[in-house]
């Protein structure tokens, strides 16, 4: 840990050298600070909440700012969503959504200086977007206790074999949820 403004902070479990923006594929697991997203069944049904609902359509709608990123296999749970995420190699140049959230100053300060600015397109803002979009949403409706957890877990997958993997756990999640309610 480092100190930050006199404060701890938890260094980022990110690999240093990795091109977050590069071709590949990535999954993703983003918690929230609260169930807010529904209720599994004892026999791995899950019931979408109004939020769960639009965790859902707003991470289908990833392409429509970011097309060069292909949703995978993903899943909402109450809690988190997992999801994975191939971006394709493309363009850096090519035009994106203005209206996708800037950066925040204070998050982009390393030892020394500033951080490079985010690459557009890159897996840290294709997250931040999504979880921008959602608290907007749940806020938008009411919905004032809504909150994301600070960071999120990411796993760089590097076989085909791992990928499959991966797809199955998130297809199975729901079967291992320790709070599933008897219908």
């Amino acid at each position: 840990m480092s100190l930050y403004r006199g404060r701890y902070r938890i260094e980022s479990a990110r690999w240093r050298d990795r091109d977050y923006g590069a071709p590949g594929y990535y999954f993703v697991t983003i918690c929230t600070k609260g169930s807010f997203f529904g209720e599994i069944f004892r026999d791995g049904t899950m019931w979408l909440s109004a939020a769960g609902i639009e965790a859902a359509r707003y991470w289908t709608a990833i392409p429509r700012h970011v097309p060069h990123v292909i949703p995978d296999a993903f899943i909402v749970m109450p809690d988190h969503v997992h999801g994975i995420v191939a971006i394709a190699a493309t363009d850096p140049t090519a035009a994106t959504d203005p209206t996708v959230e800037t950066q925040h100053t204070a998050s982009l300060r390393q030892r020394g200086g500033m951080a490079p600015p985010l690459q557009q397109g890159s897996l840290p803002v294709i997250v931040r977007s999504y979880k921008s979009a959602v608290t907007r949403w749940a806020r938008q409706n009411g919905d004032l206790e809504f909150a994301w957890q600070e960071r999120y877990h990411d796993r760089v997958i590097r076989s085909e074999r791992e990928l499959e993997n991966v797809r199955r756990y998130i297809a199975e999640n729901p079967l291992r949820w320790s709070g599933r309610r008897d219908v």
